[in-house]
């Protein structure tokens, strides 16, 4: 049988409240940038040679996308799909500290699909997005390893399928931290997923325990009041 690999990396670190408020679309830090640059050198070092990469065209996952770009043959196809992007918050300027916890599905495990991600889009909708992307790029046959650079909602979307083989549900307990590395091999059929590898932080393969990226951005959410 044989099965195509994806590589699932996302982006680099950012600071999601360098300014007044949240930014939707923040720049990586110059921790990020080197991240990003590492994530390059380990996948030249490890031989991994993509014929496609896909970015999102979020700033974050796009400057991350260039700088590993740059690591690999320069003839590699390139493309963004904005349909691979971040989970779309909404409104939660009324929110109790209760409620925004909820909304970021802090301390859950499966979540399903009528939930709602900061009061926008939901676990549901969401995820037919991606999965609808991916399953166009699995019908395409004229690559043989595709490496996408997107978000860590839009990597635990992806290997939620993999692991449940269900599109709607969404495994939130599922980290992601920056410029990690998954691997999954799919095969022709729809839920032929084999996963290979989750959360990789090849920079510090035994990270110290710590909050997770959404508590972090919840706990500043409620203690600024957004």
């Amino acid at each position: 049988m044989k099965r195509r690999r994806m590589y699932l990396v996302r982006h680099g670190e950012v600071d999601y409240f360098s300014g007044h408020a949240m930014s939707d679309d923040p720049a990586l830090t110059q921790a990020g940038i080197e991240q990003a640059h590492s994530v390059g050198q380990y996948i030249k070092d490890q031989a991994i040679t993509p014929s496609l990469v896909i970015a999102t065209g979020y700033r974050r996952a796009d400057q991350t996308a260039e700088i590993i770009r740059s690591y690999i043959d320069n003839d590699t196809r390139f493309c963004t799909v904005a349909e691979l992007g971040e989970i779309r918050k909404g409104d939660i300027s009324s929110f109790t500290q209760e409620e925004v916890a909820t909304s970021f599905f802090i301390g859950e495990s499966v979540v399903t699909a009528e939930r709602r991600f900061m009061n926008g889009e939901s676990i549901g909708e969401f995820s037919r997005r991606v999965n609808a992307v991916i399953d166009e790029i699995r019908h395409d046959d004229t690559w043989s390893s595709v490496l996408i650079v997107a978000h860590g909602g839009t990597n635990t979307a992806l290997l939620s399928r993999a692991i449940l083989g269900k599109k709607s549900y969404y495994l939130a307990s599922l980290e992601q931290d920056y410029a990690c590395i998954n691997i999954l091999e799919v095969g022709d059929k729809g839920e032929d997923w084999v996963v290979k590898l989750v959360n990789h932080t090849h920079y510090g393969v035994c990270p110290q325990a710590s909050p997770t990226t959404l508590e972090l951005v919840a706990e500043q959410i409620s203690s600024a009041n957004y």
